[in-house]
């Protein structure tokens, strides 16, 4: 289900002048779609994006 909405968004995105780059790289926008169902999986994925927002006060996330 992920990868289905994440192509549809990056299609969107596309289609408006976007272009992709890698998550390294610096970007305008981020996108990070993410799905867990257990505790732990939450708890990961909040420390990684946590981690690459760390460097960058500028970012908003949630």
């Amino acid at each position: 289900m992920n990868y289905s909405e994440t192509s549809a968004l990056a299609r969107l995105f596309e289609s408006s002048g976007y272009l992709p780059v890698k998550f390294e790289e610096g970007a305008d926008i981020y996108v990070l779609n993410t799905c867990s169902v257990t505790e732990q999986a939450d708890k990961e994925r909040k420390k990684i994006v946590a981690r690459h927002c760390a460097g960058n006060p500028a970012l908003l996330w949630w």
